[in-house]
């Protein structure tokens, strides 16, 4: 009836449902369904070429992080004149910023390819958290572990045979046990995780792009890691 006032449950409803098509619209959807879009079955998956694109992407940003990080640290650490306290802290710093700009500058290369994990942490968490299918994160995993090894070999062999530099980028840690180690690795690498969840969280989106914060957090965790490593191995 003209003049009646409306039914307060059906303008809530009316509400909710236009909040919930507001959120799908900044998320990047379409918004006319609440329900996820379907997963593609495997077959389906390894018949796109996004598929594939995605998969060499993370091979190429681990290679040249593992060729830049590592080259990085063994071109501080061989300098010449440096030695004791200085020469550790070149070293520590070196990699650090290695790094971190390195990984802020991957993001921005592959972030909007594959998301430029170059981490199988960053990779594992992605699919724990349903944002890639697990063939996908396998097939990341797989082209991270290829990548690592092709960057330290290719920097392996443009040195030096022998070169006394790339064994000492990170010494042996002989006075932590393994259980320390594998305690510091774990709390770095939620950290990292983190600040890649949340620097790409779509609703973060305002704040700006998430290589800087994700290459903070390379800076930050290299600098404790390898500065621990470096103080561990010295007492």
């Amino acid at each position: 009836m003209v003049g009646q006032m409306a039914d307060p449950q059906s303008v809530e409803y009316a509400v909710v449902a236009l909040l919930e098509r507001v959120d799908a619209l900044r998320r990047g959807g379409s918004g006319s369904s609440p329900y996820p879009a379907p997963r593609p079955t495997v077959q389906a998956e390894l018949r796109t070429l996004e598929f594939w694109r995605a998969t060499i992407s993370e091979c190429l940003a681990t290679f040249f992080l593992v060729f830049v990080v590592c080259g990085a640290g063994a071109g501080a650490s061989g300098g010449a004149g440096a030695s004791g306290a200085t020469h550790n802290n070149g070293a520590l710093l070196a990699t650090a910023l290695a790094a971190g700009f390195c990984m802020a500058t991957l993001y921005q290369c592959f972030g909007h390819i594959s998301g430029a994990h170059a981490n199988p942490a960053v990779t594992a968490a992605m699919a724990v958290t349903r944002n890639i299918t697990p063939l996908r994160a396998l097939m990341f995993v797989t082209a991270q572990c290829g990548g690592g090894i092709a960057g330290a070999a290719l920097l392996y062999g443009v040195t030096v045979p022998g070169y006394p530099a790339l064994a000492s980028i990170a010494p042996h840690p002989g006075h932590m046990s393994a259980w320390e180690r594998f305690g510091v690795e774990l709390i770095l690498s939620f950290l990292l995780v983190l600040t890649y969840c949340g620097a790409t969280d779509g609703h973060r989106r305002a704040l700006g792009s998430a290589g800087p914060a994700i290459g903070a957090a390379y800076l930050a965790c290299t600098l404790v890691s390898v500065s621990i490593l470096l103080e561990r191995s010295s007492i």
